[in-house]
């Protein structure tokens, strides 16, 4: 079913039996598609992903003052961490999203994983994992997932997102020709004009969470820029003025 038609039928759906209706787990590209449905109106939906700034979220159609109740996300965190440190691999975002994949879990019943390096005593570090998963499939995940590549783990349920998941954006300068969206990417990502392009091309150029394709447009401070597969930052704005008339622009990312 056409992505824009799926969600006028949920919409649709929910007002009509005056109860809320939810999503899977959308993608950046999805949640951008629903913005710009001119059929349903901003107000008649909320998004969530379990955490403030999640890249993938659910999104409940329905109106609390409209229904006269709510009726929370289906969204359930897990911690994932290493039985034993000592003998523990280390773990990026891929193996926990690939062990997860291989217990056949479908990809729109996850949200973020959040992977952290956490201090356990001594000297030794271990890479522990925060997933946001659809409350459904979570007593799963709980049961069946013993091993991320070749370390063995435990999963429990965590009531909230701990400090240590949460990295605190680093401010980082470099040169720019402009405040041009394209050359902030290029400077950030060390990417030519060429390759840029593509990017745009490709529709993998978000900004403050819609798919843009207007490469001129002129950053402001605040603005979020997400480039699929690559990560984001948040725009701040410009610092200085090098001798040759250039830039220092600063983002956070």
């Amino acid at each position: 079913m056409d992505t824009s038609k799926r969600f006028e039928d949920l919409y649709n759906k929910s007002f009509r039996q005056n109860s809320f209706e939810f999503t899977d787990f959308l993608s950046l590209q999805e949640l951008s598609t629903l913005a710009e449905n001119r059929e349903i109106s901003p107000g008649a939906y909320t998004v969530s992903g379990g955490f403030c700034d999640a890249q993938r979220c659910m999104v409940r159609f329905g109106s609390e003052e409209e229904f006269g109740y709510s009726e929370p996300f289906p969204i359930a965190c897990l911690k994932i961490e290493p039985l034993n440190v000592k003998f523990a691999d280390e773990l990026t975002h891929r193996d926990f999203l690939g062990a997860l994949m291989n217990l056949g879990i479908k990809r729109e019943v996850l949200g973020d994983i959040l992977v952290t390096e956490a201090h356990t005593g001594g000297k030794d570090k271990s890479c522990i994992a925060f997933l946001f998963c659809m409350e459904s499939i979570a007593e799963y995940i709980i049961g069946s997932l013993d091993k991320v590549k070749h370390t063995s783990v435990r999963v429990s349920r965590q009531e909230e997102l701990p400090d240590i998941a949460v990295r605190e954006p680093e401010s980082i300068e470099f040169q720019s020709a402009s405040e041009r969206l394209d050359g902030i990417i290029a400077g950030f990502y060390k990417k030519s004009r060429a390759e840029v392009k593509e990017l745009f091309a490709s529709g993998l150029v978000f900004l403050n969470g819609k798919v843009t394709e207007n490469p001129g447009h002129t950053l402001k401070e605040g603005d979020r820029v997400t480039v699929r597969g690559y990560g984001r930052f948040s725009y701040v704005g410009v610092s200085g003025t090098s001798k040759k008339g250039r830039l220092y622009v600063i983002v956070k990312a």
